[in-house]
């Protein structure tokens, strides 16, 4: 439920959540590399990522569109992005920006 709010989870008037706060040591969280020497993506990270492309790629193809990336930062998050996420009115930076590097 990450970057949900309450609203989002759809509660109503009377419904009763408990929730805990848990916290987690830095210490306990795996780390790892994400480049070699040669600044190649490791093994592990480069499953990872080939993952991620293969889930939120447009289907039935290689290409990771302005679809892909909202797909991909819903469900990350669960945010919505509605609409054009290139519109004045609403866009979205993290989309507009991927593009504008890479697009």
């Amino acid at each position: 439920m990450n970057g949900m709010v309450l609203a989002q989870l759809g509660l109503k008037q009377g419904d009763v959540i408990i929730a805990n706060k848990i916290s987690v040591a830095e210490d306990d969280v795996p780390t790892g590399k994400f480049v070699d020497e040669n600044k190649q993506f490791t093994p592990a990270a480069k499953a990872i990522f080939e993952e991620w492309w293969d889930v939120y790629k447009t289907e039935g193809t290689e290409d990771f569109t302005v679809e892909s990336a909202v797909r991909f930062i819903k469900g990350c998050t669960h945010e919505d992005i509605p609409g054009d996420p290139f519109s004045k009115e609403g866009g979205d930076s993290r989309v507009v920006n991927l593009f504008k590097a890479y697009g």
